[in-house]
């Protein structure tokens, strides 16, 4: 059985053959598997820039991304476990969980693909977008080196780079945060600051793993939350949501404990933005990383 890679897409240009009726009254939550054709289930990027251009977000399911990005090496399980590896968050201080977080940052020139790490340096959310922990420069523990320059990184970032509807030849700037929320003695909040934006122009939430949890659902409303775009649980590891965060509100619900021991969901969130011809982020000893 081959597996062919997804190509970069011509944006929002997807075929009305009889199947898009179906295509266009999915596209506003999942992304639907093309049929079979002898080959593992791909993505057509051009269907989830459409749903991104049109609706504002998409879901594709993870094991869809997995088959498209090759994402079933031993590169991954070590791309994974990853995340037991991470310090406390000293920014959010409550008795119902305890978040773990990394953070790296990166810029994209997209002319040749070239994601390259830029020095680390603090996070920043304004007050106004996040009034729990925004209004002050956040110091986390930088990305390891081995995670910042794992090509399921690499893979992972060019994919949804390339669903994006904007210019193809735009540079972006680019944060990945590994966030672990580990539940307390009863429920956990993933996002205690509810529906919310980020502030960002893109954003990116892939989850990693969850273990011994029931709940957490996500949800993106559009821009005047009265339209749901998007409820889905994230259940299989490398389910991904996209969403343009200038239009829509996004959240997650608590989650539970299943049973007795560790209960935690692991979650990658990458935060694009474009890069002003006026302010270029490039860095002179940045890091190339490999597709």
């Amino acid at each position: 059985m081959t597996n062919r890679r997804y190509s970069r897409p011509s944006c929002c240009s997807y075929s009305t053959n009889r199947q898009g009726r179906l295509i266009r009254s999915l596209c506003r939550t999942t992304v639907p598997a093309p049929p079979e054709t002898g080959t593992k289930a791909l993505i057509d990027p051009g269907q989830v820039c459409a749903s991104i251009r049109s609706r504002g977000a998409v879901h594709v399911p993870g094991q869809d991304l997995q088959a498209a990005l090759g994402l079933d090496s031993p590169e991954t399980r070590n791309f994974l476990l990853s995340w037991e590896d991470m310090a406390v968050d000293r920014y959010i201080q409550r008795e119902d969980m305890t978040r773990r977080r990394r953070f790296g940052r990166f810029t994209l020139d997209r002319a040749d693909s070239r994601l390259e790490r830029l020095p680390h340096r603090p996070f920043f959310q304004s007050k106004q977008i996040n009034q729990l922990s925004g209004g002050i420069q956040r110091v986390f523990e930088p990305m390891r080196d081995d995670v910042a320059t794992s090509p399921v990184l690499g893979r992972i970032v060019r994919f949804v780079i390339d669903c994006l509807p904007i210019d193809p030849k735009a540079p972006m700037d680019v944060n990945a945060h590994q966030i672990r929320v580990i539940a307390g003695d009863q429920s956990a909040s993933p996002t205690p600051e509810g529906l919310h934006q980020d502030g960002h122009d893109f954003v990116a939430q892939v989850l990693i793993r969850r273990h011994n949890i029931t709940g957490a659902e996500s949800t993106v409303l559009n821009e005047t939350r009265d339209e749901t775009l998007v409820r889905q649980t994230l259940e299989t590891s490398f389910d991904l949501v996209v969403v343009d965060d200038h239009r829509t509100w996004h959240g997650v619900s608590a989650f539970e404990r299943a049973g007795p021991g560790p209960a935690f969901r692991d979650m990658l969130i990458i935060d694009f933005n474009r890069i002003a011809a006026s302010n270029s982020h490039a860095a002179p000893e940045a890091d190339a990383v490999p597709a």
